[in-house]
């Protein structure tokens, strides 16, 4: 997850989908479509990495934006506490579940067919961009930035347990769903409602080179809805829209 952009508490607490018990969420295949991978995308918008000194002395009065200096950092930390290459830690805990195998941490680990290429081009992106999406320059630089790659039934499977309080603690989940006024979106630690206006949740969205992403969790009507495409066009937020109006009225 990302670091958030916070200030004053909105009084929003965690979704009834956040409290370590598994909802009955619905998974659902597009009928006649293949899993493909595509990157997930890094959040839009950059903003200034704030110092541990600056996070310390501000605390919830303060205001956290996310920026990929942000996450580099933290996978440096982890390493550095754990003694272990992040990706060695990433399989053994957050990473470590059944049915998300092509979820996978470039380029430690690179992406397998059916792949679908940036922004629609040819195979020959995938040799240009040395086997990995959307290249090993963007996958190598990206670190925990940007680096997972994944196809979207793989990443639907892993939010489904992240918002059954199966990846981090439920308090952790709590602190990460509860949500603070921001100018632009309401912010948790990492999190917001990307289907802000129509639908009540909690996710993230973002792109890449050639790639977006909308994944969720919705909490009210119990479903995860994820939505990955290498068409870049109009933007993300929207990206889900007709997809979560479908299934709430289905």
């Amino acid at each position: 997850m990302r670091p958030a952009l916070s200030s004053s508490q909105s009084g929003h607490g965690p979704p009834d989908c956040c409290t370590g018990r598994r909802p009955p969420l619905t998974l659902r295949q597009p009928t006649g479509e293949t899993a493909t991978t595509v990157t997930l995308a890094r959040p839009t918008g950059v903003g200034r990495a704030l110092t541990t000194y600056e996070l310390a002395i501000e605390g919830r009065d303060g205001a956290f934006e996310y920026a990929d200096t942000n996450y580099n950092v933290l996978g440096l930390v982890i390493e550095h506490v754990r003694k272990r290459p992040l990706i060695d830690v990433l399989r053994d805990g957050v990473l470590f579940f059944e049915g998300t195998e092509r979820l996978i941490y470039q380029p430690d680990e690179a992406p397998t067919d059916p792949m679908a290429m940036p922004r629609g081009e040819s195979r020959d992106a995938l040799e240009k961009g040395g086997g990995y999406l959307p290249s090993i320059s963007d996958a190598s630089s990206a670190g925990p930035a940007g680096a997972i790659a994944s196809d979207s039934i793989s990443l639907a499977r892993w939010w489904r347990a992240f918002c059954a309080g199966e990846i981090v603690s439920e308090a952790s989940l709590t602190e990460m769903s509860t949500f603070y006024d921001n100018v632009e979106v309401d912010y948790g630690l990492g999190l917001f409602n990307p289907a802000d206006g129509y639908a009540q949740g909690v996710g993230h969205l973002g792109a890449n080179f050639g790639y977006k992403s909308w994944a969720g969790c919705l909490t009210e009507d119990h479903l995860i809805v994820v939505v990955l495409t290498n068409r870049v066009t109009g933007h993300s937020q929207d990206l889900a829209t007709p997809l979560v109006m479908a299934a709430l009225s289905d």
